[in-house]
């Protein structure tokens, strides 16, 4: 991923989720990024000002997430990555 950029993934009705889903509920991991910062993950077409995983140069972080699936069932990811 790009800092700054998000990405969308389509969550509902995929392998073993049904196409009802509202909530997901998963695990975030950052590794190997080449500056500290930070993945949010959301259902929404605007993402928060919290982040789920705070990540630092070189290291590998992970979370659990729960996160409302958007109202088509995506689920978006954001980075932002600072001193790069």
């Amino acid at each position: 991923m790009v800092t700054g950029n998000s990405i969308t993934i389509q969550v509902a009705g995929e392998v073993n989720i049904p196409a009802a889903a509202t909530v997901v509920v998963g695990n975030l991991t950052a590794t190997g990024s080449t500056g500290g910062g930070y993945l949010t993950i959301y259902g929404a077409t605007t993402a928060p000002t919290t982040s789920n995983v705070n990540f630092a140069t070189g290291t590998t972080n992970a979370n659990m997430v729960i996160s409302e699936l958007s109202s088509s069932g995506g689920l978006n990811i954001a980075m932002v990555v600072v001193g790069v």
